[in-house]
């Protein structure tokens, strides 16, 4: 039974380039063979996209998508969202937390897997210690992504690793200071996106919440001349940083306290690179399991960060009356 299951691993593993090749137009004697040979594959491509023309704004599926060969000219065509799906264990798309979970528990069970080609990492930061876990574990490189439900995907890494190439045909990208002006090289700034292909709703200057680092305007080494964001942040108003000095976003915080069924109102703060504290209002904490509440938030920031519960009377909004559950003092 492992020996049949490893020849099926190995041959859907090679099944999606080799199937890509068919279309290639590098050997034009070959591809022409192969529409000669093979006419039912090409007239199913061209019917496709035939009845499918023009695909403007729409969300796609592609099972089955292989090399992504189809999504690819979906996009060229105007898709807002494409989804591929295949069931081939070099590929892997994953949020970086719930790759980590599955990653920790192959290697604490020690279970063998096939190593991956490339994973693809969006939706949440990625920081160096996860890509350095997956990439033990998987045996993939690693790049990460970015994007927005409004936007799509806008900006992405390529193998050189040194920052994410800004997709400039389909979005115009700032990152602009506390004074709204161009952040200069290295500067952390709020990333500011203009889409240029949403016809239903244009977003002219959509703050998008995010930080980033701004590049230098150099070329990478890879020699793709689109833009680089240097490094992307996360959130603005919600950064803490952990043990290694990675950010990590609020929401991993409150997530954590609100799956305890706290009652009561509770903030999350962080003075300096030491320490975080969780302010509780007296009298909600009762049924709530504190030293686990601690071991969660200490599992997230790493074992150089001391995490204190402090019960207090109140907690005071902001001056623009905005309730924070995650405040950083910290300069980041």
């Amino acid at each position: 039974m492992k020996s049949e299951r490893k020849e099926a691993q190995k041959y859907f593993n090679k099944v999606p380039g080799q199937w890509d090749a068919l279309y290639s137009h590098e050997n034009r004697l070959k591809y022409a063979i192969n529409k000669w040979l093979r006419k039912g594959l090409f007239r199913r491509y061209k019917l496709t996209f035939e009845y499918c023309s023009d695909l403007t704004g729409a969300r796609v599926l592609d099972i089955g998508c292989g090399t992504g060969r189809y999504s690819i000219e979906c996009a060229k065509r105007g898709a807002g969202r494409i989804v591929g799906i295949d069931f081939a264990p070099s590929m892997i798309k994953c949020f970086p937390n719930s790759l980590k979970t599955f990653a920790e528990f192959i290697k604490k069970k020690g279970i063998a897997i096939p190593p991956v080609r490339s994973i693809s990492c969006t939706g949440e930061n990625l920081y160096a210690h996860q890509r350095k876990l997956f990439e033990e574990t998987f045996g993939g490189e690693v790049f990460e992504k970015v994007g927005t439900r409004e936007s799509g995907v806008f900006a992405c890494e390529c193998k050189a690793h040194k920052g994410m190439h800004v997709f400039t045909e389909g979005v115009f990208l700032e990152i602009l200071n506390g004074e709204g002006q161009p952040a200069q090289p290295g500067e952390i700034g709020k990333v500011i996106i203009t889409d240029l292909f949403n016809k239903a709703m244009p977003l002219i200057r959509y703050d998008i919440g995010d930080m980033a680092a701004a590049s230098d305007g150099r070329i990478c080494d890879c020699g793709n001349p689109l833009p680089l964001i240097e490094k992307l942040l996360g959130r603005d108003r919600d950064i803490i940083l952990d043990s290694y000095g990675d950010p990590k976003p609020g929401y991993l915080f409150t997530e954590v306290v609100l799956n305890k069924n706290l009652s009561a109102q509770f903030q999350i703060v962080q003075p300096d690179k030491k320490s975080l504290v969780v302010k509780i209002k007296n009298g909600g904490a009762v049924g709530v399991d504190l030293p686990k509440l601690r071991a969660e938030f200490q599992e997230i920031v790493g074992p150089l960060v001391k995490v204190d519960f402090n019960f207090v009377t109140e907690i005071p909004r902001d001056p623009s009356g905005k309730y924070r559950y995650v405040l950083s003092k910290v300069e980041h």
